[in-house]
Order: C-alpha cells, then structure tokens, then sequence
C-alpha cells in the first residue's frame, strides 16, 4: 500500500535459469490525465475465468480467441476479434508505457512491446492483470451461473446503492481541490488510488471534526480517529449478501450458484 500512496512502478521480471533476464516491464498506477482514456479500455481486464464454462485454456487465449459475442459469420468473428487484441495492446501500452502489437504464431498469444524486452502471455497475464486491477482499486463482482441468483444479487446490490451518496471521480477531484488548496493540474498527475485516499482521508477528517462536536453538546457517539487506516481496499461485491445463511439457502434452492 505504500507503493500505491507514493505511486511506484512496479518492476516486472523474468529470469532463465542461467539469470539472464528474458522479460522485464514496468507497471505504471493509472493518473487522472490517462483516467477516461484508461476506464474505456477496461471492459477485458473484468473478464475472468468464471465468465467461461471451459477453464482447461489459458485467460488470455479465452479472451482473444474464444469470447462469445453476437457475431455470425467467420468475417464478423475475426473484425471483432482484432477488435479485441487493438484493445489489449492499447492498455498495456498505457499501462507500461510501451508500443505493444499482437502476435499469434504456433497456436501462442504473444503482445510484445516495440523494443522486444516486455512480453504478455499466457503464463503471465493473469499476474499482470490481477496487478493492474490491484493498483487502480478494481474489484471482480462475482459470477453467478445461476441466472436467478445473479438477479437477485444484482437487485440486492442496487438496492444497497440506492441510498449511498453518488460520487465519482469527478466529485473526488473537486472535493480535494476546495479542502485541501490543489490545483486541478495539479491533481492531473496524481494516480486513482492517490486520489482516494486523499478523498478518503478527507471525509474521515470531516467526520472526526462532526464527531467531536457533538459530544462537547453532550452526545454519546464514538468518535474514530481521522488518521486511522482506510480500506480502500475492501471489495464492495463481498457484501452484496447481509446474511451468507441466506445466501447459502437462495444458491440450494437455485441448484447452486
């Protein structure tokens, strides 16, 4: 969580086992500046392994090759698969900060950076991807294969929502702007988990301030300390269900989930 606050890199290698380095990358946190650019290319980073009925073949090769879409026809099958692979290379090329092309030869899923030195696969794209989710605060939601329990789950989590204040990146960036004195192109630089933890922090700070208040007026509350540690890393989909008994009780019922 350090890394995160101060924005770091993460430094991705691979070694034979001479220890001669035969794949390195950089993993750069997504700032505000490359933000809409990045949400635009997010929609495959949320498919995992769960969205498929076969788990013997590799993600990434489920992803390219094999994502059921409406297409038709073997044209219609391959515009939208290169569709796909145009997708992913522009995401690791924002990500790590490299021009990267799609290579498919002898049944292997190569995306390869310009100079040759960083290469995703197979073997390492889960790691790599479940990194990229991690450092911008992306959360998988559940799959539920039984159609009336992802209903119910969806229903119940709107229902959840419904009630909570609507914020988004844009209401983060003005709040911290108007309470902490920055400037927007300031905030331009900072990485999305920065961001919310200073949106966060700030909302933690407010609430210790309303706090104390109320019981110098006599009120019994418990006030949390502002500078207590924020879990911005808690999932929001793992609590879609108050009670797991009843969630245990709808997925028996639904002939599993």
């Amino acid at each position: 969580m350090l890394s995160n606050i101060l924005n770091n890199c993460y430094e991705y290698i691979e070694q034979n086992e001479e220890g001669i380095i035969t794949n390195e990358m950089n993993i750069y946190p997504v700032i505000i500046e490359d933000y809409s650019k990045f949400q635009n290319l997010t929609r495959l980073l949320y498919i995992c392994k769960d969205n498929f009925t076969e788990n013997e073949i590799p993600l990434l090769d489920l992803i390219v090759l094999y994502l059921i879409s409406d297409e038709t026809t073997d044209e219609q099958l391959e515009i939208n698969r290169k569709l796909r692979t145009d997708e992913l290379c522009k995401l690791f090329s924002l990500i790590i900060k490299k021009q990267f092309k799609y290579k498919r030869e002898n049944e292997v899923t190569e995306f390869i950076s310009d100079d040759g030195k960083s290469i995703i696969n197979c073997n390492n794209y889960d790691g790599i991807r479940q990194l990229i989710m991690y450092q911008n605060l992306m959360f998988e939601q559940k799959i539920y294969k039984n159609k009336l329990v992802a209903e119910w789950a969806e229903a119940t989590l709107k229902a959840k929502m419904k009630n909570q204040p609507k914020i988004g990146m844009e209401e983060m960036l003005t709040t911290i702007s108007v309470k902490a004195h920055k400037h927007y192109w300031d905030l331009n630089k900072y990485s999305i988990y920065q961001i919310y933890s200073d949106f966060y922090r700030i909302r933690k700070d407010k609430n210790y301030d309303t706090g104390v208040m109320a019981q110098m007026q006599g009120g019994t509350n418990e006030v949390e300390d502002f500078a207590e540690q924020l879990d911005l890393y808690k999932n929001p989909y793992d609590s879609v269900f108050v009670d797991d008994k009843k969630m245990g009780g709808l997925e028996s019922v639904c002939g599993g989930n």
